[in-house]
Formats: structure tokens, sequence, C-alpha cells
């Protein structure tokens, strides 16, 4: 990309104005956009937002047998790291659905730096509940990553989604330590942080066995704990779930 001084400034300015960020992007040749980050805010809402390496999600793709030419759905995209990632390994229809427009303004943004041509990547400023009510669309792959724990209904909008999922999802969430696995508990969060759901109540499933036992009754044959860890915060771990209508790719 050859730009001038000015553009090049023109968009600096920008990522930082855009921050705090969640995803790394590589927005131009070495400039990550989690450079941009400060350590404090003036405004609460912004603070403590963990950055994290879109390329995590190579894994899952490979197990999914690829993309080319298939469509994905990433439910709270944030700012489109695994919308764009997924693009750039052949779908041809990527929706990132987000409700926090701080996340799409930055997910625009990538997108006008890095992808000005691409059609294939759409994203929608709407809950979830909202999207699966105003839309019948069917994706070949869903990604139900770090939001879970944030609705106030999981198990609804995860039984919807399995029926708009025709291969492969992937649930990933934090969980509670103290309550047995196969359980949810309630839980309190902001409205407004950027990092939180907008409903005030959420629920923390004790661990894969709450959750596995929707994705096989959805039709999904076969399922596989990705991860399970415990301790990462007081209380509470993070586990993710491969769930998929045909075998597994290794």
């Amino acid at each position: 990309m050859d730009l001038t001084a000015q553009e090049r400034n023109t968009i600096l300015r920008r990522l930082s104005e855009l921050a705090p960020w969640h995803f790394d992007h590589e927005i131009l040749p070495g400039v990550m956009t989690g450079s941009f980050n400060r350590p404090t805010y003036a405004e609460p809402d912004l603070t403590s937002v963990a950055l994290i390496d879109p390329r995590n999600m190579i894994r899952f793709f490979k197990q999914a047998g690829g993309l080319a030419g298939k469509s994905v759905l990433d439910v709270a995209c944030n700012s489109g790291g695994y919308c764009f990632l997924a693009y750039t390994l052949g779908a041809t229809r990527v929706l990132g659905v987000e409700v926090r427009q701080h996340w799409l303004d930055q997910a625009e943004f990538v997108r006008s730096v890095k992808y000005p041509s691409s059609t294939a990547v759409e994203f929608r400023t709407t809950n979830i509940v909202e999207y699966l009510d105003s839309s019948e669309e069917r994706f070949d792959i869903t990604i139900f990553k770090g939001i879970f724990y944030h609705l106030p209904d999981p198990i609804s909008v995860l039984s919807r989604l399995c029926d708009r999922t025709t291969e492969m999802l992937l649930v990933d969430t934090m969980s509670s330590d103290i309550v047995p696995e196969d359980c949810l508990t309630p839980i309190k969060e902001s409205e407004t942080h950027v990092m939180s759901g907008v409903n005030g109540l959420a629920w923390l499933p004790g661990g894969p066995a709450a959750v596995k036992p929707i994705l096989e009754f959805k039709g999904f044959k076969f399922t596989e704990v990705d991860n399970w860890r415990h301790g990462i915060s007081p209380n509470r771990g993070r586990f993710g779930i491969v769930a998929s209508r045909s075998p597994i790719v290794k």
C-alpha cells in the first residue's frame, strides 16, 4: 500500500481516536492497532480492554475443512477480526453482528484501509436476538465466542443459532469455577462498558456439560471440548466447544 505521509498520519490519528482496541489488527505493515491502546482512559467504560490476536481462529477454521466458498456468521464480532480473517481464507459471505457502535466504527475503519473493495463482509449494528427475529439467513459456520456469558437468555440464543448453522459452530465462553459443571449461575454486569453485554443480567456456565446437551439435541453429532481453563480470574475459567454435523477435521 503506497501512502503519502499525510495519508499515513491520518490513519495513525484515527487509530488513536478509535482506541481502545480488542483485536490486534495489522492495519499497515508493522503497525498494530493494539499499540494505540492506552493504560488509562477518562471514560470508565473504555478501561480494562484485553488485546487478542484474530489469528487464534485459524485452527477452528481448519477444523471446519477450510472456508473456501463458505458463509460465516460472527456473533458479537467486535471490530471484525475474525470476519476479515474468514474473508482472507476464502469465505464468500461473512456477517458480523455487534451491538456496540464503538466496535463497528473500528470494523468499518479497518475495512476502509485494508479491504476497501470487499463486498463479501457485512456488519450490522444490532443485538443477536433482534437479528434472529429479523432474518432467516443460514450460515455454514457460526462463531459464538465471548458472548454466551453476556446474554440474559443464552440457551435460547444458542438454540436458535444452531438452527441457522449448517456445518459447524464454535461456543467459547467464560465459566464459573464455583458451580457444578452442568449448571448456570446468574451474574450482573455493566450495561455500558464496551466489554460487557447490554442487559445487566447474564449467565456463567459451570463448564462444557452445561452447553453440550443443547448442541447434541440440535443435531451436532460431533462435539469436542477444545479447551477448558480454570482460575483465569477470581472464581472464573473459560472453555470452548467445537460442534459439527460431520466428523471434525484433525
